[in-house]
């Protein structure tokens, strides 16, 4: 396991307001056949091509989006290294961009565009078995991500799946966010349960 990583992260939470921000996503297909079967999940909404709503090779997509953080995931169907696709604000800054050939994939993208720093630039080293401090140790930097664990003196942060993409901030003074889930089981009949954790120091009306 790789020693914990000594150095200042400057986390980034963005709050909901009522600005609203579009963003254009563009979808390609090389080949020209549309994305056969493959899907593109952005902000919660599904995204492809077709073939019957657009020329099969290529689409855009206008999105109006509220200032936050939000989610995109990839999903591959056939022939998926003859996808690819992009995302740019209405100043053409790049949020976010990929392919399918790296196959299932997805990330996290923050508007208004933020100039950030990737988990994984963070974190990667080429050989970690002779050192493991991170590239930017010592710097001061700007990243993003969802939070998928909290403890009592900080949380894991994720902004990508596979190796690299995730790192634990030691922040014992302030956890991030309201109540989370933090382990859920779902099994069959009533064989069930759901975890919440609660980092602050009010209560939490549940019921409902």
């Amino acid at each position: 396991m790789r020693k914990a990583i000594a150095f200042l992260t400057l986390i980034a939470f963005i709050a909901t307001t009522n600005a609203q921000n579009t963003v254009t996503l563009y979808l390609y297909d090389s080949y020209g056949d549309s994305w056969n079967g493959g899907v593109i999940n952005v902000a919660g909404t599904d995204y492809t091509l077709d073939g019957v709503n657009d020329d099969g090779a290529e689409a855009s997509f206008m999105l109006d989006l509220p200032d936050g953080s939000y989610d995109w995931y990839y999903t591959a169907g056939s022939w998926a290294y003859e996808n690819s696709w992009s995302a740019y604000d209405d100043a053409v800054n790049l949020l976010f961009s990929g392919s399918g050939d790296a196959g299932d994939q997805g990330g996290v993208f923050t508007v208004p565009f933020m100039q950030t720093v990737t988990i994984h630039d963070i974190q990667f080293v080429e050989d970690p078995e002779t050192n493991d401090a991170s590239p930017m140790d010592g710097d001061v930097v700007t990243t993003q991500g969802v939070v998928t664990g909290v403890a009592y003196n900080g949380y894991y942060l994720q902004d990508a799946s596979g190796p690299w993409n995730g790192v634990w901030v030691y922040d014992p003074g302030r956890v991030a966010g309201n109540i989370l889930i933090s382990e859920y089981y779902e099994g069959a009949s009533y064989n069930k349960y759901l975890e919440l954790f609660n980092p602050t120091d009010e209560d939490i009306d549940l019921t409902g």
